[in-house]
């Protein structure tokens, strides 16, 4: 498998998908496109053709160079226009369910596929470009610096193969964060990672858990006040991503408050955790020695905060159904008993 490969396989991991594919130009007069490279669960296998701007689904896409999202490629209308992705045979056309591809920044195509419905939403979509825009600088970059070591790669598909089993496989919260912190940690050589989220109040943030207890020390969780500086604080309140490599000489940073007392850091990284497009908390990684943060451990970390952001909202969504069903089994409970007797 070829550094590529690699990363199709992580896209197509990230997404859950059967195959993923990249497509890219061939130097010929019409603009046409060679499948270059695929990951691929076993089958239906693709085929490695070159299409042209206009011919099936991919060419519409090299033409139009715009993002296309069919959730279900068995409709009807689509059946009887016979849409093709163009890369199976008629055959295995056929078991394919669902479709993402977008263009890419060198004039290609790259595209993900599933064996059963489904409709990707905007941060799908969001996603798919950012894997195309950082593939296509891996492809520009020299040969030194195009993507971290194949053991690196391999290291990152293993800790997201493992969150996939927590997600499965952990009782609770508790477990299911503990065992993400320890992944986190193993996976990217950083040896401080911690989870906080944002309190009900939206005035303080809340340090839920630490793989390493430098703050915690035996408490529960710590409370800080969202406006009181700190790394933490700017990514929570302008919903952005920070890295910061920490080169020799740099001053380490404060990734909390300067008011905790917590240790500063050399190097940080820090990804916002959303529900519903509304930032709810963050999740950190951190050293105390500088570190250099490849296109692909940058990658990784997004991919898990996307992958700890499904588990996190899905418990959100569980907490406010039970908030709103105290209230009605409260009602039931403390109905009047001449009442029941009317209505019996």
């Amino acid at each position: 498998m070829n550094e590529n490969s690699s990363l199709l396989s992580l896209v197509r991991m990230a997404f859950g998908v059967h195959c993923a594919v990249l497509f890219r130009p061939d130097g010929s007069e019409n603009g046409s496109c060679t499948l270059t490279d695929f990951s691929s669960n076993d089958t239906p296998y693709v085929r490695k053709v070159s299409i042209a701007p206009g011919r099936d689904i991919v060419g519409w896409i090299l033409r139009h160079k715009q993002t296309v999202a069919i959730p279900n490629l068995q409709e009807k209308n689509l059946r009887e226009q016979r849409a093709a992705l163009g890369y199976y045979n008629d055959e295995d056309n056929g078991s394919i369910v669902a479709f993402l591809g977008c263009p890419t920044p060198e004039g290609g195509v790259l595209c993900i596929d599933t064996t059963e419905p489904r409709s990707f939403t905007a941060e799908d979509r969001t996603l798919l470009l950012r894997f195309a825009q950082h593939i296509s600088e891996v492809l520009r970059a020299p040969e030194e610096k195009k993507t971290a070591p194949q053991e690196e790669l391999e290291t990152y598909f293993q800790a997201l193969d493992q969150i996939d089993h927590l997600d499965r496989e952990c009782s609770g919260w508790p477990a299911y964060l503990s065992g993400v912190l320890d992944i986190a940690s193993k996976s990217t050589g950083l040896e401080y990672t911690a989870f906080i989220s944002i309190a009900e109040n939206a005035r303080m943030y809340v340090i839920e858990k630490e793989n390493t207890p430098l703050l915690l020390n035996g408490r529960d969780s710590l409370e800080v006040p969202l406006d009181s500086g700190g790394l933490t604080s700017w990514v929570l309140q302008n919903e952005a991503a920070v890295f910061s490599e920490g080169g020799e000489g740099s001053p380490q940073t404060p990734l909390f408050s300067r008011m905790t007392g917590a240790f500063h850091f050399k190097s940080i990284i820090c990804i916002p955790v959303f529900i519903n497009r509304t930032v709810r908390g963050a999740l950190c990684f951190a050293s105390a020695e500088p570190h250099r943060f490849s296109n692909d451990m940058r990658t990784f970390t997004q991919l898990m905060s996307s992958r700890f952001s499904s588990y996190f909202e899905e418990l959100y969504l569980k907490y406010r159904l039970q908030k709103l069903m105290a209230p009605a089994k409260f009602q039931s409970d403390s109905q009047d008993p001449e009442d029941s007797t009317k209505q019996s």
